[in-house]
C-alpha cells in the first residue's frame, strides 16, 4: 500500500533507531570486563608463578639441607665405625660386621650393604652378603656409596669401609608426606638420569615447575630436583570462571534493555499498523483516485477509488507499464506524449484532462495532477498522481451550454422580434426600388422609349438593392440561425459596426447617434462572431434604453475600441440615467431588470457569452453622468 511508499511519523524516529548505541554498550563493556580479567589474571599469575618458585626454592633448599645433615650424619656413622675398626691389634681376630649392631640400624635406616676392603682393595667383609641383598630384592636401582678409611692406630690406612645406600629409600624415608604430595623429588646424576626418587612408584614427571640443586658433596655428580606436581593454571584456563558472573549480569542487563527495546519496538509496531490501517482506510474512502508509479512509469499502488475509476482490479494494474490498459485505443500516441511529459517532471502544476476508457467500455474524463513521490530518506522514487472523474461534471457543462445555447438562440429571436419592424423597414426600402425600377423598366421596353444607357443604369441600380436586399437578409439569418460555436480570428470592429448597422433604424427613429472610435494596431480577438455580435447587439439596445429619457439632442452613444495588452477592449458608454449604484453583479443577476418590459436575462447572457471566451465584463457609472459597460477579450494568438 501507499503508506510502505511514504515515510511515516511513527518510523521517522522509533526507539529502536534512536537507542541503536545501547545495543553496542553491552558488547563494548562485556569486552572492556573481558579485557581487564585477562590483565588482571595475567598479574595474577606471574604473582601466583613468582611465589611458587619462591616457595619451591625454599622447600628445596629445606629438602637439601635435611637430606644432607642425613647423609653427613650417615658419612659420620661410617667413620665411627672404620676408627673402631682401625683400633684393632693385629694378633686379634677380625670383627665381624655382621655382628655390629649399628650396622643393623643402618640396614634399617636405607643402607643396603656395607663393604671392607683390604689394603690391596680386596674384599675383606660383606655385611650382608650380595646373596642376601639380592634375596631381599634391597639392591636395586641406584645407590649412594659412602667411603670411609680404615686407619690404624699409627696412622697406617688399613684398608676402607664402604657403605651402600639405596637412594631411594633415603629419600622415601627423609622426604616429608606433605613435601612428597607437593613435589616430585628426585636424584639425578650429571647425565641428568634419574638416581631414585621419592615416591615407591614412578607416576611420570609432571608439568610444573622444578629447581634443581647440586648434592656435591656430599654426592658428586649428584643433583637434588623439585618438581610441582600441581601445575599453575594459566590465565586464559581461568579467565571464563571469572567472567561468568559478569557475563551473568551483562546477559541479565542486555535483557533488560531487549525487553525495554522490544516493548517500544512493539508499541511503534502497532502505532504503525495502526496509522496504515488509518491510511488505507482513508485512502479508500477518498473520492480521489491514487496511483503511485516508479521512476520508469510502471504502477506501485493504486487505492480502491481508483479501481472504480477504471474498473480494473489493483491486482492487474500494479506492476502494469505503458501503454496502461485504461488508456484509450485510438489515443495512445498523445498518451504516450503526455506520459514522457510527465515522467520528466514537466507535468502541469494545475493537472491535465484526460480521456480513459473503462473496462465496461464506456469512456471517462478525468483530471491528473501528478507529483513527485519522496521516500523517508528524501530521494525521490516515482510520481503520485491524483486523478478526479469530472465525466458528471463535463456531462453537467455540456448539457448547461447546450442550454444556454438555446437561451441565447431565444434571445436572438426575441431581439429580432423587437426590430423586426425596424428591419422591415430597412428591407422594404430596396425591395420598394427594385418594384418600382422593375415596372419602369417593363414600360420602357413595350414603348421602346428609353435609352440604353439609361436602361443599364436602372439596371445596374436594381442589382445594387437587390444585392443590399440580400445582405439584410444573410446577416438576419446568420443572427437567427443556430450552430456550434466557433474559435477563430474575429475582427472586432467589423463586429460592433455589424451590430450598428442591425440596430440602425432603430437608433434613427430614437434619436441615438452612434460613435465608434477604433484605436491604432487594433488586432484581432478569439471567439465566435455570431456570439460577440448578440453582445454587442444586447449593450447598445440597453444603452439605447437607457438614454430614453435623456433629452434628444445629448443621446450619444461612444463605442472605443482600444488594446491593453495581450486584450481588446471595447468601452460603451452612454448619456442615460447611470448604474444607481448596482454593481455588475446585480446586473447580471438572472431576471433582474430595471425596465419594467424587460425579461432580466440580456445582461446575464451576455456576461455568460462573454466569460466563455475567457472574457472580462464589468460596469461603472461614467463621469459626468451615463454608464460604461466594459467589454475585454483575449487576442487571437495562431497556433503554431
Amino acid at each position: 500500500m501507499l503508506a510502505e511508499l511514504t515515510d511515516s511519523p511513527a518510523s521517522k524516529a522509533p526507539p529502536a533507531v534512536a537507542g541503536m548505541g545501547l545495543w553496542w554498550l553491552p558488547l563494548v563493556l562485556g569486552l572492556v570486563f573481558a579485557l581487564v580479567a585477562a590483565v588482571w589474571l595475567q598479574h595474577e599469575d606471574q604473582l601466583e608463578a613468582d611465589n611458587q618458585q619462591t616457595t619451591l626454592i625454599t622447600d628445596a633448599l629445606s629438602l637439601e639441607a635435611t637430606l644432607r645433615g642425613v647423609v653427613q650424619a650417615e658419612q659420620e656413622r661410617l667413620d665411627q665405625m672404620a676408627r673402631d675398626l682401625g683400633r684393632a691389634r693385629p694378633d686379634q681376630p677380625r670383627p665381624h660386621l655382621q655382628d655390629d649392631e649399628r650396622l643393623l640400624q643402618a640396614l634399617r635406616r636405607g643402607w643396603v650393604s656395607v663393604t671392607w676392603l683390604g689394603p690391596d682393595q680386596r674384599i675383606l667383609q660383606e655385611a650382608p652378603d650380595s646373596a642376601a641383598v639380592v634375596a631381599s630384592g634391597r639392591g636395586q636401582g641406584l645407590s649412594i656409596h659412602l667411603h670411609a678409611p680404615v686407619v690404624d692406630a699409627a696412622g697406617v690406612q688399613r684398608g676402607e669401609l664402604i657403605a651402600r645406600l639405596q637412594a631411594g629409600q633415603l629419600l622415601r624415608q627423609y622426604v616429608p608426606w606433605w613435601l612428597a604430595r607437593r613435589y616430585e623429588v628426585r636424584m639425578l646424576d650429571q647425565n641428568d638420569i634419574e638416581i631414585s626418587g621419592a615416591a615407591d612408584q614412578p607416576q611420570g614427571l609432571p608439568d610444573g615447575v622444578s629447581h634443581r640443586i647440586s648434592f656435591d658433596p656430599p654426592l658428586p655428580g649428584v643433583s637434588l630436583e623439585l618438581t610441582a606436581r600441581d601445575k599453575l593454571r594459566r590465565w586464559h584456563q581461568r579467565l571464563p570462571a571469572l567472567l561468568l558472573p559478569g557475563f551473568l549480569v551483562l546477559i541479565g542487563w542486555a535483557s533488560w534493555l531487549l525487553r525495554r527495546q522490544m516493548k517500544r519496538a512493539l508499541t511503534v509496531s502497532n502505532a504503525w499498523r495502526t496509522e496504515a490501517g488509518w491510511r488505507r482506510v482513508m485512502e479508500d474512502s477518498m473520492q480521489v483516485g491514487l496511483r503511485a508509479r516508479d521512476l520508469d512509469g510502471r504502477l506501485l499502488y493504486v487505492n480502491r477509488r481508483f479501481e472504480q475509476l477504471v474498473g480494473i482490479p489493483a491486482e492487474r494494474l500494479i506492476g502494469a507499464g505503458v501503454p496502461y490498459p485504461y488508456w484509450l485505443p485510438g489515443d495512445i500516441e498523445d498518451a504516450m506524449m503526455r506520459h514522457h511529459r510527465n515522467l520528466a517532471g514537466n507535468a502541469p502544476p494545475g493537472g491535465y484532462e484526460a480521456t480513459w476508457r473503462h473496462s465496461g467500455g464506456r469512456e471517462i474524463r478525468v483530471v491528473v495532477l501528478d507529483a513527485p513521490l519522496i521516500d523517508a530518506s528524501g530521494r525521490q522514487v516515482g510520481w503520485l498522481g491524483s486523478v478526479l472523474d469530472i465525466t458528471a461534471r463535463r456531462a453537467a457543462e455540456e448539457r448547461e451550454r447546450r442550454q444556454f445555447e438555446q437561451l441565447a438562440h431565444h434571445a436572438r429571436l426575441t431581439t429580432f422580434g423587437e426590430i423586426a419592424s425596424t428591419l422591415a423597414h430597412e428591407l422594404n426600402q430596396p425591395l420598394t426600388v427594385i418594384n418600382s425600377y422593375s415596372t419602369g423598366l417593363l414600360n420602357a421596353m413595350r414603348n421602346r422609349a428609353m435609352p440604353e444607357a439609361d436602361m443599364l443604369g436602372a439596371l445596374q441600380t436594381l442589382a445594387d438593392h437587390a444585392a443590399q436586399a440580400g445582405r439584410i437578409v444573410a446577416r438576419i439569418r446568420e443572427f437567427l440561425s443556430r450552430h456550434e460555436p466557433r474559435d477563430e480570428a474575429v475582427d472586432l470592429e467589423q463586429v460592433v459596426r455589424q451590430a450598428g448597422e442591425l440596430l440602425g433604424q432603430e437608433f434613427a427613429q430614437r434619436d441615438v447617434v452612434v460613435t465608434i472610435r477604433v484605436a491604432p494596431a487594433l488586432r484581432p480577438v478569439r471567439g465566435d462572431p455570431v456570439l460577440l455580435e448578440q453582445v454587442f447587439v444586447n449593450l447598445m439596445r440597453n444603452s439605447a434604453d437607457a438614454m430614453a429619457a435623456t433629452p434628444s439632442a445629448e443621446r450619444r452613444l461612444d463605442v472605443d475600441l482600444a488594446p491593453a495588452g495581450g486584450f481588446m477592449r471595447a468601452d460603451l458608454r452612454d448619456r442615460g440615467a447611470g448604474l444607481n449604484g448596482l454593481t455588475i453583479g446585480e446586473l447580471c443577476q438572472p431576471f433582474f431588470s430595471t425596465k419594467r418590459e424587460g425579461m432580466g436575462l440580456g445582461l446575464a447572457i451576455c456576461r455568460s457569452l462573454i466569460e466563455s471566451h475567457q472574457g472580462a465584463f464589468d460596469a461603472a457609472d461614467a463621469p459626468g453622468g451615463g454608464a460604461v459597460f466594459s467589454v475585454t477579450l483575449p487576442c487571437w494568438e495562431p497556433e503554431t
